[in-house]
């Protein structure tokens, strides 16, 4: 990886197409993006964020939804990232 380099990363949340429960999806441009969901999905104050964007508290039920990342790397690590896009799925 190349200095200032970035990937994109996707988590969606949502209901199984088939029977009860729900899945939650985390794929990226390569194993850095999904690197950069895991980040977010185990930083505390980052899901305080993301719950903000959501228009919900840590009380309430979670919407299905979906997250674009983008991530900038250093020396081929996950360096910094911000979600760029977000969307609450129709029930």
């Amino acid at each position: 990886m190349q200095w200032g380099a970035q990937t994109y990363a996707l988590i969606a949340y949502m209901r199984k197409p088939v029977g009860e429960g729900m899945v939650l999806l985390m794929e990226g441009a390569d194993t850095t993006g999904v690197e950069a969901d895991c980040h977010l999905l185990t930083d505390e104050t980052r899901i305080k964020g993301l719950y903000d964007r959501l228009g919900i508290t840590t009380g309430d039920r979670v919407p299905d939804f979906e997250v674009l990342l983008r991530a900038k790397l250093l020396r081929g690590f996950v360096h910094e990232y911000e979600i760029i896009a977000h969307r609450i799925l129709p029930q």
